[in-house]
C-alpha cells in the first residue's frame, strides 16, 4: 500500500501549527467563520490560494474541522495550546506530526539527527512510497524540512518514554534528592533525582540527556517561580 505523499502540508511548518493551534483555542470553542479562520491566518481574502492551502494544511496536521461557514478547532489543537506541563504538549505535537504519514514513516526507518543527507531521506521515501524518485523530487526539499523539524518533539517523546521506564525500575537508592554517577564502558549514564538515563554512547542519545538536563533546568526554574509567589503572598 502506498504512503500519500500528497497529505503533506506545504504552507504550514510544524512550529507555524503551533502557533496557530494557539490561536484557533481564543475562540473557545465555537464556531469559526470563514472570514475569522482566514484573519487568524493572516489573509483579507477567504478565495485566496494560499489561505485555501493553509487550511488543507491544518486539517492533515488535524487542527481544524467543519465545513462551509462552521469552522472548529480540533481536540487535539485545544490539548497543544492548554497542555498543563511540558511533556503534555509535547507528547501531543508528537500526536499532531503523526497525521502526517510520510514522517511518521520516515521517523521509523532513518536516524533521529538533523544532519541526515537529503539523498538518504530520498532513499527510504522511494521505498515507503513505492514511487521513483523523480515523482518524489518536487516535494523532497519539504519533507525533509518537515521531518527535521519533527526531530526535537520526535526526541523528546522518545526522551519522556525512557525516563517512564527507568522510574519504574529505579533502585531504592536512586530515591535520594542528590545527584548520582555511573559510568559503564561503551554508554552515557546520567542519574539525577528525576532523571535516570543509561544509554548507548552515540550523538542521537547525547542530544537525549541534553534535553533531559534542559527540561529538569526548566522544570526547576518554574517551581522556584512558583515557590517564590507563595513566599511573598503569605
Amino acid at each position: 500500500m502506498r504512503v500519500q505523499i500528497v497529505e503533506v502540508p506545504v504552507y504550514v511548518t510544524i512550529d507555524d501549527a503551533i502557533e496557530i493551534a494557539k490561536k484557533l483555542i481564543t475562540f473557545k470553542g465555537g464556531d469559526i467563520t470563514r472570514d475569522a479562520l482566514a484573519s487568524t491566518l493572516g489573509h483579507k481574502n477567504t478565495g485566496s490560494g494560499t489561505f485555501i492551502r493553509k487550511m488543507s494544511d491544518l486539517r492533515k496536521y488535524g487542527l481544524i474541522e467543519g465545513r462551509g461557514e462552521a469552522y472548529r478547532a480540533t481536540d487535539l489543537a485545544n490539548r497543544i495550546a492548554f497542555a498543563s506541563s511540558e511533556p503534555e504538549k509535547n507528547q501531543a505535537i508528537l500526536e499532531m506530526i503523526n497525521n502526517i504519514e510520510v514522517i511518521r514513516k520516515l521517523a521509523e526507518v532513518l536516524p533521529h539527527d538533523p544532519s541526515v543527507s537529503d539523498s538518504e531521506i530520498r532513499s527510504k521515501l522511494v521505498n515507503i512510497t513505492k514511487r521513483r524518485p523523480d515523482e518524489l523530487e518536487p516535494l523532497m526539499a519539504t519533507i525533509s524540512k518537515l521531518y527535521k523539524d519533527a526531530l526535537p518533539y520526535i526526541d523528546m517523546s522518545s526522551l519522556q518514554r525512557v525516563q517512564t521506564e527507568n522510574a519504574s525500575v529505579r533502585p531504592q537508592q536512586f530515591q535520594q534528592n542528590k545527584p548520582q554517577q555511573s559510568i559503564v564502558e561503551g554508554s552515557i549514564t546520567f542519574i539525577a533525582d528525576k532523571i535516570n538515563l543509561s544509554l548507548p554512547e552515540n550523538v542521537t542519545n547525547l542530544e537525549l540527556i541534553k534535553l533531559a538536563i534542559e527540561n529538569r533546568i526548566k522544570e526547576l526554574k518554574q517551581n522556584e517561580g512558583k515557590k517564590g509567589k507563595e513566599e511573598q503572598k503569605q
